[in-house]
């Protein structure tokens, strides 16, 4: 009765969104972490991969996030498992024999190698650090392959491996088709109805779309608690009938105009290489890495026009014009085509809880006053950035607005705030 209350009432239940998400992505997607077995130190190749030395080996303790951590200092540590195709993953019975599998990884390690079945099938490193592999186009039921993963912590950092998920997916599945008898992935219908929630708490559905939020948020909590999970004489879940279930729900949302509202907002990828002035280098390799992204970037561009990319240190683009001048007249074009894009603001990418206002004001002076001077857009006007873009530095003093708005600058870009122990930002 109370849950049935709630939803009258257009309150968002939280417990109710995230239990259908969890329960919808558990028929295909299953958490792996806790299947490793690991050695602390090197083996060689054949030694490490062998999954009959693995039983010996520790079984590693996660961590309050589930990260399975490893000393900093490069560190080497081996770590395997062996995935065999189960029936289904959960009692609600959802056939997994002719699916897609997909072994989802993620590490913070200075040098990562994936082998399945002894074979080397990727390599990763601090920044390439996310992998799908595919283990099998179309799995059969007791299916099995042995995966060892070789990890070498950074030098300055403890290392971890953060994410191992095992993905089952429909080849043929088509997100815009909408009969009943299509191919269904649950793990994208959990996150195209994560995606609605998100939009509804945000509160940026056009009003003339939807008669008010308080009736969007009761309409999209009715959905999701009477999402039919019927189920067979068996005790399991009638897929079919499922699947019929979902695609109502999913044409009623487009018929009521959410998708159209989702789609009115565009996102598009921008291309980007962090690169830190000095951090565990001199300065002049620095120099010589930002020398070849450049380079790297511009042969890309020639391949693919739509390809934008930007960056974020002036001090860098100086010491190209005084020492690789053709090569800067080269971004200055790009920059003219708007395929390379000066999202800077500053200098560099500073340090803002130790250093003056004196300090914040000049890398804003230098570095605005820089690409004013150098760089124009299409129709020759000077250009000055409207970006600050910090997406490495550990603090924010609160005197930054008024000085980035008094410097030309209105939007502000980071993603250290999520790194906060205490204080949490929306």
């Amino acid at each position: 009765m109370a849950a049935d209350s709630s939803i009258a009432q257009g309150v968002i239940d939280q417990d109710l969104i995230d239990s259908t998400l969890q329960r919808l992505r558990s028929l295909t997607q299953l958490d792996v972490r806790d299947r490793w077995r690991v050695h602390i130190g090197d083996l060689p190749i054949a030694m490490g991969t062998d999954a009959e030395n693995w039983g010996s080996w520790a079984v590693p303790p996660p961590d309050e996030r589930g990260y399975l951590m490893g000393d900093r200092g490069r560190q080497v540590r081996w770590l395997g498992q062996v995935i065999t195709v189960p029936e289904a993953l959960t009692d609600d019975g959802w056939p997994l024999a002719g699916l897609r599998l997909r072994f989802a990884l993620g590490w913070w390690s200075e040098d990562a190698q994936v082998y399945v079945n002894g074979n080397l099938v990727q390599e990763g490193d601090l920044f390439d650090c996310f992998s799908r592999v595919v283990l099998s186009d179309s799995v059969a039921i007791g299916d099995t392959w042995s995966v060892a993963i070789r990890l070498v912590s950074p030098g300055h950092d403890d290392g971890a491996l953060v994410r191992s998920r095992l993905l089952f997916e429909p080849i043929d599945f088509d997100p815009h088709q909408l009969s009943p008898n299509a191919s269904m992935e649950p793990g994208f219908i959990a996150d195209e109805l994560e995606t609605v929630h998100a939009y509804l708490n945000a509160d940026i559905f056009p009003k003339f779309t939807l008669r008010s939020l308080k009736a969007a948020q009761r309409d999209f909590n009715q959905k999701i608690a009477y999402l039919n999970w019927p189920k067979d004489d068996d005790g399991t879940v009638s897929v079919d009938r499922l699947v019929d279930s979902i695609q109502r729900i999913r044409l009623q949302m487009i018929q009521q105009g959410w998708s159209d509202c989702i789609k009115a907002r565009k996102i598009e990828p921008v291309g980007h290489a962090h690169l830190d002035m000095v951090w565990l280098w001199p300065l002049q390799e620095t120099y010589e890495v930002a020398e070849k992204t450049f380079n790297s970037v511009l042969k890309l561009q020639q391949i693919n026009a739509d390809l934008t990319f930007c960056h974020s240190s002036p001090a860098l683009l100086e010491w190209l014009e005084i020492n690789r001048p053709e090569l800067f007249i080269q971004i200055q074009d790009s920059v003219k085509s708007g395929q390379f894009e000066i999202a800077a603001g500053l200098w560099i990418e500073p340090e803002f809880n130790l250093i003056s206002g004196e300090a914040i004001t000049r890398q804003l002076l230098y570095g605005q006053r820089y690409v004013q001077e150098k760089f124009t857009d299409a129709q020759g006007e000077p250009i000055l950035t409207k970006v600050a873009w910090l997406p490495d530095s550990f603090g924010f003093c609160w005197q930054l607005p008024q000085l980035f708005k008094k410097a030309g600058i209105y939007y502000f870009l980071t993603q250290k705030l999520r790194w906060n122990d205490s204080t949490e930002f929306p």
